[in-house]
């Protein structure tokens, strides 16, 4: 997995992950993948962004969805649960439901600059 987490001073924030293992369409073509090749893009990476909130009582921060890949987060709030650990950031979500199953996630994130 690879991934970009940008949270600026003016409260705006943006998220990606994807699997690095993701193929390439044969065409060459983003218009033109088969729909093995489509749902393996999308399947393969997660992206969202919009304004957030931190809540240092609760160690949580709550993103405040404008736009995602997965269109059922927009306009919807994704809290996550924060943790530092040096230069790295720890956040973790609620149970999400994924392939019918209630699953918690936790990401590690390292400061690149």
């Amino acid at each position: 997995m690879s991934g970009l987490l940008v949270y600026d001073a003016g409260g705006n924030m943006s998220a990606h992950v994807m699997r690095t293992d993701r193929p390439v369409f044969v065409a060459n073509d983003a218009a033109r993948g088969t729909d093995l090749e489509v749902r393996a893009a999308f399947e393969g990476h997660d992206a969202y962004f919009g304004t957030y909130t931190i809540d240092q009582a609760t160690q949580t921060v709550t993103h405040h969805v404008v736009g995602a890949s997965y269109p059922n987060w927009i306009g919807s709030d994704q809290i996550r649960h924060f943790k530092f650990d040096g230069s790295r950031l720890l956040l973790s979500t609620p149970s999400i439901v994924f392939d019918g199953q209630s699953l918690e996630y936790t990401l590690i994130w390292e400061r690149i600059s």
